[in-house]
């Protein structure tokens, strides 16, 4: 990026000014690209173990929901039958 003096910072146009705006937006764009792909490049190789370990987890949960469920269901079956005896 060009530096500027004060003079020459008093006598730019505002087509100068959006000109150097335009540049460094693109330039901004370009860094963010490059940062987005070193970002995945970087964590790509732990995708994997990262979701095996989302579906075990899932599957624990899961599993956990349906024992307590189940232990639920008896307890209320044991409290209905248990008048009528």
């Amino acid at each position: 990026m060009k530096t500027f003096t004060a003079y020459e910072l008093k006598t730019l146009t505002l087509a100068q000014i959006q000109q150097m705006r335009y540049e460094l937006r693109k330039d901004l764009e370009k860094q963010s690209e490059v940062i987005l792909q070193q970002t995945k490049s970087l964590t790509e190789p732990y995708q994997k173990i990262a979701t095996a370990g989302n579906n075990l987890v899932n599957n624990v949960r899961t599993g956990y929901t349906i024992f307590s469920g189940v232990l639920a269901g008896f307890r209320l079956i044991k409290s209905i039958r248990h008048p009528f005896r």
